[in-house]
């Protein structure tokens, strides 16, 4: 009995735990998506790609493509490799080619957009990720295809100069590096059959034309100003441009004309006879009385200042000196290692009469009322002692015509005047002076007269 009693209360009890309620089921987390690396390098590259990874918040509504970004930052990549690759070959070569930069990575641009490819893209709540990759080996090959046919073309433009200086053969050179600029990284060879006989870099066979180039080409002023290279303000210059070995007069040439006192520079452009006018201003500006006027041909303008920066040419200036008009002179000193004189020497009257004449100058008795100030720097040498009586004393003379803008203390005529002998049976003394006679007439021949040219 007792038995049955325990087994009705364990029933009872297992009844009561079927039927009573059961708990609600643990909820399951669905699976989280696993961040890719990728995502937090800005740029990469392996053995095979070169990749670009862009970052766009999903907010963000203008219209700068996911795409874009991530190419954008390609690029970047690209040209950090170009920036290393530029100065290795500058240095190299001496040779600033990262003036062609800009040419060299948009070569390298172009390249990439067409090869990119979408490679993986990832999306989280707040961005949307997108990775490009470049194929290294596809893009190398296709840049140096287009360098070597670049470089072909390049020579065949180089094969049509000549030794002579001409408008032509500067728009040659520049068109000759503007087909190889966006390969200069690779410093393109060719072969020179004209100059070197050998294989040379396209950059140095240039630079080598520009250089005799830059060494022929000669600037004249008008037979007046050639001798004596002082002008009046307001006055019009003539400007001839020729072949300084085959005196070829030179059309179509870019001519700057500037000054380091004036800030702004002016351009003249040389006619079919290599001629062109320049007309010289009045300068308002009390303080510059006086100043040095440079006239070269404009490299900037003839090729581009990309090239001529690269290539470091200089080009020669050409000056002459601007003064008043109707300038007040002071005859400031006379330095002479003869005797004292040389003052009411012939010489010095013909230099005013000179300046006179040319330049309606006012010689003035004060050095505070003067617009310049004039000196002449003159030397005596005595030959040999006569080896007898019968042969006379030699004196031989030379000077220096110096003129400074005297508000500024700045010297802007330095130029010398001439070199004669003079002669004399009797004293050494005689001698200078005959010698300063003749230099004298050396000097209005030349100078004042304008009838030779230096």
């Amino acid at each position: 009995m007792k038995n049955i009693k325990l087994f009705n209360f364990s029933f009872l009890l297992f009844f009561i735990i079927s039927c009573s309620p059961k708990p609600p089921p643990t909820p399951i987390s669905p699976p989280v998506a696993k961040i890719p690396s990728w995502i937090n390098i800005n740029n990469k590259e392996d053995s095979l790609f070169i990749y670009g990874v862009g970052k766009k918040s999903i907010i963000d509504k203008s219209e700068n493509s996911l795409n874009d970004i991530a190419l954008t930052n390609l690029h970047k990549l690209i040209e950090q490799k170009l920036d290393r690759r530029i100065k290795i070959v500058s240095d190299s070569t001496l040779l600033n080619i990262k003036a062609y930069k800009s040419e060299m990575v948009n070569s390298r641009i172009r390249i990439c957009n067409s090869l990119a490819i979408s490679d993986e893209s990832y999306k989280d709540d707040e961005f949307s990720y997108l990775m490009v990759k470049l194929n290294k080996s596809d893009y190398k090959n296709i840049l140096i295809d287009g360098m070597k046919k670049a470089t072909l073309e390049s020579q065949r433009i180089i094969n049509q100069l000549d030794s002579n200086v001409s408008s032509n053969n500067y728009r040659l050179i520049l068109t000759a590096i503007d087909t190889i600029g966006g390969y200069l990284d690779y410093f393109p060879i060719i072969n020179d059959s004209v100059i070197n006989k050998k294989d040379i870099g396209v950059l140095n066979i240039i630079k080598e034309y520009l250089l005799k180039y830059n060494d022929r080409f000669f600037l004249s002023f008008e037979s007046q100003y050639n001798s004596i290279r002082l002008i009046n303000q307001n006055k019009r210059l003539q400007v001839r441009a020729t072949d300084r070995i085959t005196n070829n007069k030179l059309d179509n040439i870019w001519i700057k004309a500037s000054s380091d006192e004036i800030e702004e520079h002016d351009l003249l452009l040389t006619k079919s006879n290599g001629g062109t006018i320049y007309q010289f201003e009045n300068i308002q500006n009390e303080n510059l009385r006086s100043f040095m006027m440079n006239f070269e041909i404009d490299y900037d303008s003839m090729l581009n200042r990309d090239l001529a920066k690269m290539l470091s040419i200089k080009a020669n200036k050409f000056q002459i000196t601007v003064i008043p008009n109707s300038p007040k002179i002071y005859f400031e000193d006379i330095i002479s290692d003869f005797n004292d004189k040389i003052p009411n020497s012939k010489l010095v009257d013909t230099i005013k009469h000179c300046f006179i004449n040319r330049y309606s100058a006012i010689f003035v008795q004060d050095k505070v009322d003067s617009d310049l100030l004039l000196s002449l720097d003159i030397s005596l040498l005595e030959h040999k002692e006569r080896v007898s009586d019968i042969y006379p004393y030699f004196v031989h003379a030379s000077g220096l015509l110096k003129i400074k803008d005297r508000k500024r203390n700045a010297l802007v005529y330095n130029q010398k005047i001439g070199e004669r002998e003079g002669s004399d049976f009797i004293s050494i003394e005689l001698a200078g002076l005959n010698a300063l006679k003749n230099l004298s007439i050396d000097l209005s021949d030349k100078f004042c007269d304008g009838k030779h040219d230096i």
